[in-house]
């Protein structure tokens, strides 16, 4: 059998990993200790969710105002050229 082979119960394996996460949030940032804490990291998260999607969505609406005055300036260009082609002597 291998000398390094440890045995460990469902609950003290449990443990171990919910210390070994709470250090690498805390190395993170992220403080787990609290609940008042965990709360506010919520908090932050979901702000930084709606500030993304309002993002996209003002970034939607920037494209389709681009494409619009493109649209549009191709639409007078045509427009322009078939008045003064109908116009011309």
């Amino acid at each position: 059998m291998n000398k390094d082979m440890i045995t460990l119960s469902r609950d003290e394996l449990k443990d171990l990993i919910k210390e070994a996460v709470a250090e690498a949030f805390f190395e993170a940032g992220l403080r787990t200790d609290e609940h008042e804490h965990i709360e506010e990291a919520r908090k932050d998260f979901a702000f930084i969710r709606r500030l993304r999607m309002s993002a996209d969505g003002v970034a939607s609406k920037i494209g389709w105002a681009v494409l619009s005055v493109l649209g549009t300036g191709v639409v007078y260009a045509l427009w322009t050229g078939f008045r003064v082609t109908v116009k011309a002597p």
